[in-house]
C-alpha cells in the first residue's frame, strides 16, 4: 500500500462513522459504537459496514443479521446472567454475551477512487437494503440462514432446538463438541445447554 493509499484508508475511516449516522436518520435506525440495528416486535436486526485495503485495493463491505430476542434470553437464562435482558437493546448488537444472529446479506465493492463520495454511495446503498430487508423479513429467514455463516452457528442451532423444545435432539447436536465459547462464571454454555435438556 502507497503512502497515499494510507493516507486516503485513514480519511475513509474516519469519515464512515460519521456518514452512517447522517445517513440512518433517515430511517429511524439507531447505533451503537460500530453496529447499527432495529428492533421489529420481537426481531433484531444489525448491519455492520466497514472498510479495509486488500492486495493495494481499497473495499467497502457490509453484512446483515437477524435474530429473535428469544435467542439472548435463552444464553443469558442458561449463563446465570439474567439481569442482562433489563439492559438496553443495543447490548444484543455489541455485547459480548450475545449470540450473532444469521446473516442473511453480505456484500463487498471495491472502491476505486479512494475518495469519501464514494464510500458515501455505497453506505446510502447498504443502509437502503438494510431498511428493505427490515421490512422484508421474518422469523423464517433466521431459520432459513442459521448456518450461512460458522460464526456463532452451533450456538444458534442449539439454543433453537432448545426453544422448540427439542431436547433430546439439541443434546445429541451438542454430543461431542466440547463446552462452548462463552463461559460465565465458570458455566460453559454448551454444558449448561445440555444439563437443562436432560
Amino acid at each position: 500500500m502507497t503512502r497515499e493509499q494510507q493516507k486516503n484508508l485513514k480519511e475513509l475511516k474516519k469519515a464512515l462513522p460519521k456518514i452512517i449516522q447522517s445517513e440512518i436518520k433517515k430511517y429511524k435506525l439507531k447505533k451503537k459504537d460500530f453496529m447499527v440495528w432495529y428492533q421489529k416486535e420481537d426481531l433484531f436486526f444489525d448491519l455492520q459496514i466497514n472498510i479495509r485495503e486488500r492486495g493495494g485495493h481499497c473495499y467497502c463491505g457490509c453484512v446483515e443479521r437477524l435474530k429473535p430476542l428469544w435467542l439472548d434470553d435463552l444464553l443469558w437464562e442458561l449463563l446465570e446472567m439474567p439481569e442482562n435482558k433489563n439492559e438496553p437493546v443495543s447490548l444484543r448488537a455489541i455485547g459480548a454475551f450475545t449470540v450473532y444472529g444469521s446473516e442473511i446479506y453480505r456484500t463487498e465493492t471495491e472502491l476505486i477512487s479512494w475518495e469519501t463520495e464514494e464510500l458515501e454511495k455505497n453506505v446510502v446503498t447498504y443502509i437502503e437494503h438494510f431498511y428493505q430487508n427490515i421490512h422484508a423479513c421474518g422469523i423464517e429467514k433466521f431459520y432459513e440462514n442459521m448456518c450461512e455463516n460458522p460464526y456463532h452457528q452451533e450456538l444458534r442451532t442449539a439454543l433453537s432446538l432448545v426453544h422448540d423444545q427439542k431436547y433430546q435432539r439439541a443434546a445429541e447436536y451438542l454430543n461431542a463438541r466440547g463446552r462452548g465459547s462463552l463461559c460465565n462464571k465458570g458455566i460453559w454454555i454448551n454444558e449448561a445447554i445440555v444439563n437443562y435438556c436432560n
